[in-house]
């Protein structure tokens, strides 16, 4: 871990990371309806598990996972209309 540089000290830090993880928290608790629902329509429309994992190098060259939803439609033809639209709208939101 790099040091610490002379304006910033152990509170200050300490008070910004535990600031991160309540916000976190509460967006991730007010966004799981809609994640839940999402990972259900990816569910009935592609194969195999909604969510996957990968592999990506942070800072450092520190290796880290990330966890994904599959956004990637295969064969559009095979996905219903009202399936599509919901998954299209639920796209633009998450962005």
């Amino acid at each position: 871990m790099p040091p610490l540089p002379r304006h910033q000290t152990l509170y200050p830090r300490f008070f910004k990371r535990l600031l991160d993880i309540a916000g976190a928290l509460v967006l991730l608790s007010l966004l799981a309806p809609f994640l839940l629902l999402l990972a259900l329509i990816i569910a009935v429309n592609s194969r195999g598990c909604p969510i996957f994992t990968q592999w990506r190098i942070g800072r450092g060259c520190v290796p880290f996972r990330i966890i994904k939803f599959k956004t990637i439609i295969n064969q559009i033809s095979t996905v219903s209309s009202v399936s599509f639209i919901i998954y299209v709208l639920f796209y633009i939101l998450i962005l």
